[in-house]
């Protein structure tokens, strides 16, 4: 998600994502409780990979490598009222359902259990965002609605798959901002609109996909290798999928955004 040639500087909100306060708390990219799950080593770095589709110059994807341990990246985004109350709560809560997705053990996971965990996706996908706002698909109104009733957006959807690898810990992100079909001449879309986010930690791999545009309709990974947690499909499902990832399988999937774009000629600006 680092923006190649952006400073950390320029990521920085002045208000709270959340509120109306200061922007001066920063939020753990993953928690500190992950630490632990994590190997540490002298060459510790994490990847995250950001890619703007959709624009007339078709530009190489940006990374960035960060040359620390992943649990020690923060992101400024937030205020310490909020990052200290319902944020943290909703850390709380979601621990005791991910440690053992992420160590890969079994689990059937009940109705609220899938609710926690997607709460704890959308928090992190609005904080996640913010290293490169341009590319801010969640508007304003709904990152305070989620704030106070925790209301996941419209068109939001989530998927769990587990990875054969452990301490896989890389985040891709692509999102595309400029789209233009007949229909939606005169509108201004020039805002991002649509958006995939893949991440990883542990055994645990998260698929996202926010889309506010009918036409983009990416199809959903097969139930073999994925289990959908929001919109609920199931009041129980049982961890993990039959079907355990490799990376190649794990790339396909980040990538899905820029094959669907190219595969269906979906016209831009």
């Amino acid at each position: 998600m680092g923006v190649r040639g952006s400073s950390p500087q320029a990521c920085v909100r002045s208000k709270c994502l959340f509120c109306e306060n200061q922007a001066n708390s920063g939020e753990h990219m993953w928690p500190a409780w992950m630490r632990p799950l994590f190997a540490r080593t002298s060459h510790d770095k994490s990847f995250e990979t950001h890619h703007r589709l959709g624009s007339r110059k078709l530009q190489p994807p940006a990374i960035h490598i960060s040359h620390h341990h992943p649990t020690a990246r923060k992101i400024k985004a937030v205020c310490r009222s909020c990052n200290n109350g319902w944020m943290s709560r909703l850390e709380a809560a979601a621990k005791p359902v991910l440690l053992p997705l992420v160590q890969g053990r079994k689990l059937t996971l009940d109705e609220p259990q899938q609710q926690v965990l997607a709460q704890w996706l959308v928090l992190k996908l609005m904080v996640w965002e913010q290293t490169d706002p341009r590319g801010s698909v969640f508007s304003r109104e709904e990152t305070l609605n989620f704030a106070c009733l925790r209301t996941i957006p419209d068109r939001v959807r989530l998927w769990l798959l587990k990875v054969g690898q452990r301490d896989f810990a890389h985040v891709t992100r692509a999102f595309t901002s400029l789209y233009l079909v007949e229909r939606y001449r005169g509108q201004n879309l020039t805002e991002p609109n649509t958006q995939t986010v893949l991440f990883g930690i542990g055994h645990l791999v998260c698929w996202c996909i926010h889309a506010r545009l009918d036409d983009i309709q990416l199809p959903p990974p097969s139930q073999r290798i994925a289990k959908q947690i929001w919109p609920l499909r199931r009041a129980r499902t049982t961890w993990p999928p039959l079907t355990t990832l490799d990376y190649t399988s794990i790339y396909r999937l980040a990538v899905s955004l820029d094959r669907f774009l190219s595969q269906h000629a979906i016209p831009t600006i």
